[in-house]
């Protein structure tokens, strides 16, 4: 995205928020905002100036306008051409960008990629947080009355700003997660959607009717499945929910191949494993991904393997 269309996504979301009574002046994310750029308070400023003269004009002719856009969008050639006998060109450019107050246009629209390492701490504009795995991606779009976030298979922790007039929803092909403010962890893999939540309470909701499945509150996780056939809501530590983001893994006999994989989100690693017997060896336990030679000291403990270390490449072979 250009810089000047980012800016200008920005500035339409503050302004909106401003419209519906939040004081800016006290919001740490418009002030970090504003601090970024010089360029980004001038921006604000002359939205709110082109917005009072929009706010000037006949209030019947601003009615027609609404009408238009709520019309078939088939006549928006025809709706131009009105505008542009109607006004000067200057004020057509603002009328334009003003319908965005009349329909649902995002204010707000990013796409977040993780390809190889983990991304934590993704700050959003409503200073709601994302942290995503590694070959995960989030689509996230800000709407006057919703915040919609797309997810593709893979991991995601959200800590999200209370806002009880734009719900949060995490949309996946298995179920949508509905949230005003919380903090939890949604796993989206081919087989089953799991929802831990670590603070709050979310709603899982069936994509096919929207119907409620379940509510899942601190100290909670809940598994959908492919056909959205819920498991037990299951009890768990909520301290330890996506653990991953801090590079802390348990493993429950997962194969070797895939614990690496594992550390290789968080470090640059360059590992060699010679035969696929070597590479499906059963790994359990806890493992922090930042102390690599400490799981390479007990790994030859526990099965018939032999580490060797060169050029900053490891091999691990079978014990001869």
């Amino acid at each position: 995205m250009r810089i000047r269309e980012k800016i200008d996504e920005q500035v339409t979301f503050w302004a909106s928020l401003e419209r519906e009574g939040h004081d800016l002046g006290r919001h740490k994310g418009f002030a970090r905002w504003l601090s970024e750029d010089e360029g980004h308070q001038q921006a604000f400023l002359e939205e709110k100036r082109l917005v009072e003269e929009v706010k000037a004009l006949p209030r019947e002719f601003l009615l027609e306008i609404k009408n238009e856009v709520r019309g078939r969008r088939e006549q928006i050639k025809r709706q131009r051409i009105l505008i542009k006998r109607l006004i000067p060109l200057s004020a057509c450019m603002l009328l334009v960008g003003y319908l965005a107050f009349f329909m649902e246009i995002a204010s707000f629209k990013q796409l977040y990629v993780a390809t190889h390492k983990v991304q934590s701490d993704i700050a959003l504009p409503d200073d709601s947080r994302i942290s995503l795995d590694a070959k995960t991606s989030a689509e996230v779009r800000y709407y006057k009355s919703k915040r919609l976030v797309q997810l593709s298979e893979g991991k995601a922790v959200f800590d999200v700003r209370p806002n009880p007039k734009a719900p949060f929803i995490i949309e996946t092909e298995r179920g949508e997660i509905w949230v005003v403010g919380t903090k939890f962890e949604v796993v989206n893999h081919d087989s089953f959607l799991r929802v831990s939540v670590s603070e709050g309470i979310v709603e899982v909701r069936s994509p096919k009717d929207g119907a409620t499945v379940l509510r899942v509150g601190r100290g909670e996780s809940l598994s959908l499945d492919a056909k959205h056939q819920t498991s037990e809501i299951q009890k768990i530590d909520p301290n330890k929910v996506a653990s991953w983001q801090y590079g802390r893994y348990l493993f429950h006999q997962a194969s070797l191949q895939e614990v690496l994989e594992e550390f290789g989100k968080h470090i640059d690693l360059r590992v060699n494993i010679e035969g696929s017997k070597i590479a499906s060896l059963p790994i359990s336990g806890s493992f922090d991904v930042n102390r690599l030679d400490d799981f390479l000291k007990v790994l030859p403990l526990v099965h018939p393997v032999r580490i060797i270390q060169n050029a900053g490449i490891i091999t691990i072979k079978p014990r001869s």
